[in-house]
Parts: structure tokens; sequence; C-alpha cells
């Protein structure tokens, strides 16, 4: 782990421990066997040890991820709870997968919320930087949380500080990223882009700027490479093409958003 992503990480347990302090509340927070919620997890663990953290798994079906989730939360010692959505969301009977996976985020989001408020907790977000400028989230599902620990964390900045504080990292960094939304889903699959290439953009983005607030700027900015980005160099010009269209499409996400900061 290089210092910038070592100075990253304690960026995320500094804001945990800050906030819950100052609100004298606990944590509670979606984990799903994914990455993101993993890292997210042994943040808080860091921040506010592991008695004050409330796991809550949410699986539409039985899988490894929930085994995974399970075993990282009994390894960690924090206590957890398992509720499946299955009857909920098959309640809507609704047969299209984008709508259901919708549907599926907002429900867990409302028994996050209920679950926080028995357990006088905040709940904790696992959205990272390159998901929320792709708005690879669901606006009051995975986005409706109080603060966001991974925020100024690109993906491939989450792959690295969960080779640090992971105990069994490999278990989540060998899996194709996924909300884990349908049969076979996985992010860079659905999204027709790689992680990889997108936080190459990302990264030079805040090289020039040095905040993640700038969100006109960074249209400019997607403008800008695209217009200089020669045609013979498809990958990366497609990639900023597509990386603007979310961008843009997603606007109606992006402000207000939790706290959180970055530092570069």
């Amino acid at each position: 782990m290089t210092k910038h992503e070592k100075v990253n990480m304690d960026i995320g347990i500094d804001l945990i421990r800050a906030v819950a302090l100052e609100s004298k509340r606990n944590i509670v927070l979606g984990l799903s066997g994914g990455i993101d919620s993993a890292v997210a997890l042994m943040l808080a663990i860091h921040a506010v040890g592991a008695d004050t953290i409330m796991a809550i798994m949410l699986p539409y079906k039985d899988n490894q991820n929930l085994v995974d989730a399970v075993e990282l939360a009994e390894e960690c010692g924090i206590k957890y709870e398992v509720i499946s959505i299955t009857d909920i969301v098959d309640s809507f009977q609704c047969k299209d997968e984008y709508r259901k996976a919708n549907i599926m985020a907002r429900v867990r989001m409302t028994i996050l919320y209920d679950r926080a408020m028995y357990h006088n907790a905040l709940v904790l977000g696992t959205t990272n930087l390159s998901e929320y400028y792709l708005g690879y989230f669901t606006k009051w599902g995975d986005g409706a949380v109080d603060l966001e620990p991974l925020l100024h964390m690109t993906k491939t900045e989450i792959f690295e500080v969960a080779k640090y504080i992971l105990p069994k990292p490999e278990v989540f960094i060998n899996k194709k990223p996924s909300a884990d939304l349908w049969e076979g889903q996985n992010d860079e699959g659905e999204m027709n882009l790689t992680y990889a290439n997108v936080d190459k953009i990302i990264e030079k983005f805040y090289d020039q700027f040095n905040s993640m607030n700038y969100i006109e700027e960074f249209e400019d900015f997607l403008q800008l490479q695209i217009e200089n980005t020669s045609p013979f160099n498809a990958d990366e010009y497609n990639t900023l093409v597509e990386l603007r269209r979310r961008f843009m499409s997603s606007l109606h996400k992006l402000n207000p958003t939790p706290r959180t900061y970055r530092l570069i």
C-alpha cells in the first residue's frame, strides 16, 4: 500500500470516528460479501471498535457472498443479523431486472434504517468514488446513508487498501466486482467499462482540480479529454465517452451527497 492509499484509509477511519463520536451513535452497515462493504466494515472497526457495530446481511437468494459476509463478521467478532428480502421483493411481481435491482436496493435501505433506529446507529455507506462518478448506485437505495467513508477512494484504491486491512483479502479481491443483483451480474460487464480505465481518468481529474465537488468542472474535463484523445486510441476514447454519458445521466443523484472529503 502506498503512502497515498494509507492516507486515504486513515481519512475514512477518522471520518467514521469523528461522526460517531459527535452524534454519540453506533454503526449499522449492510454487509454484502463484496469488497466495498468488507473494507467499510474494517474501517469502522478501526475507528470505533467492534462492540458498537452491527452488520446486516440482506440476501435476495443465499449464495457464496452471504457465506463470505457471515464468516467475515464472525472473524471480526461483530454482531450481525441475516434477513432475507426475497418475499418482500417478489411481492412486487417485477420481471424487469433493472427495476427489480432498484427495488432490492430500496428494500435494503428501509431495513437498514429500521435497524439503525433500533440500535441508535448511523447507516454506514459503501459507495466508492468510481461508482459515484459513474452513477453506479441506486438513488434512495444504497445511495441513502448517513456517511460515506469510501467516497474519496477509487475502486482501484479499495483493492489496494483491502490487501492491507482485510483478514483474508483474497476472498474479496478475487471476486469480480458485483452488486449481486441477478445471476451472473457483475459491474464491469453491465457497464461495459473497466474500473482500471475509469480510475485512470478520475485520478487525472483529481491531479488537476484537487476536489470531488467540482461537478461542472468534471463535465468540462471529460469533454476536453474526449476532444483531445486520438481516435486511434479507441479504448481510452470509448471509456471517456461512456463515463461522461453515465456521469451526465446521473447528475440528479450526485447533489446532495453525504459528507466526505478527499486528500490528494
